[in-house]
């Protein structure tokens, strides 16, 4: 059962394994690396059966293989994201700062939250969230700040946030 997740608790999460944070540096490198788009929308068009088909997100095969892991890895908490208060200041704010367990629990919030809101999940890669929240699980305490630069990405979709 999820639990609502204070950040005075967050010190209680289990800490990352060593394969997590090497599988979380591993895909920040790539993602770093990843020049381009993310993906794209799909849909909308009428099936052979005259419905329309819903819109849906494609990723490319990194931002797929980011989200894949990110669902199975166990480096997300169980938590009632929805009700964390903290999640709407930490997104706007830099993400690459954040503590580690934080790091985690905003990933929750914004990965989850793809279920009920379709098209943040392009969103949050395209505007390099996601890559900074890998590079706080990747980098150990006495590694040096990883540096990104991630130009802004208007390609007519908003950014869709909602609901966090």
């Amino acid at each position: 059962m999820a639990r609502d997740l204070r950040p005075k608790d967050l010190r209680s999460l289990d800490p990352l394994t060593t394969d997590q944070v090497t599988q979380a540096a591993r895909l920040h490198a790539c993602l770093q690396a990843h020049h381009g788009e993310w993906g794209h929308w799909e849909g909308g068009k009428v099936g052979a059966d005259g419905a329309q088909t819903p819109h849906r997100v494609i990723l490319t095969p990194i931002a797929q293989e980011t989200y894949d892991w990110l669902l199975t890895s166990g480096v997300m908490p169980d938590f009632n994201w929805l009700a964390w208060p903290a999640k709407r200041e930490l997104v706007q704010g830099n993400v690459s700062t954040l503590e580690p367990d934080v790091a985690r629990a905003l990933l929750t919030a914004l990965i989850v939250q793809e279920h009920s809101s379709d098209g943040s999940l392009l969103g949050i890669f395209r505007h390099g969230i996601i890559t900074n929240l890998l590079g706080v699980l990747g980098t150990s305490p006495h590694d040096p700040e990883p540096e990104a630069t991630l130009d802004p990405v208007d390609d007519g979709h908003p950014l869709v946030l909602e609901p966090i």
